[in-house]
């Protein structure tokens, strides 16, 4: 593995809202139990599996679907009421997050999301 490169992985989760999955991490020389001591040292917070935030970074009004969609490895697209209400198209504010992903995912999607195939 690679040695840690603590800007690459700012350079990653700075553009997507102060979040980054394992295998970000991972590409920039960090370790799981490197992970873990920066967890234990506050330097970064684990949201749900497999996705991290830098602790310090400023919070947006839309984390919830850097979430959802880091969850989906980058892969879905918001749907239904999420798309109308991100579009201004509605002001119907979605329960839950609509993402769409492709047919042959096969991941649990977590009680937040409504994942459409």
């Amino acid at each position: 593995m690679a040695q840690p490169n603590w800007n690459k992985l700012y350079l990653q989760a700075e553009v997507q809202q102060g979040y980054f999955t394992t295998a970000q991490a991972e590409d920039a020389g960090y370790s799981s139990q490197l992970l873990q001591k920066h967890l234990k040292g506050g330097k970064m917070t684990r949201v749900r599996r497999g996705v991290y935030r830098l602790a310090h970074y400023p919070r947006f009004e839309h984390d919830e679907l850097v979430v959802a969609w880091l969850w989906s490895e980058r892969t879905g697209v918001f749907s239904h009421q999420t798309a109308l209400s991100l579009h201004g198209i509605s002001d119907v504010l979605p329960a839950r997050v609509h993402l769409t992903v492709p047919s042959d995912w096969r991941c649990t999607a977590p009680d937040c999301l409504d994942t459409r195939l």
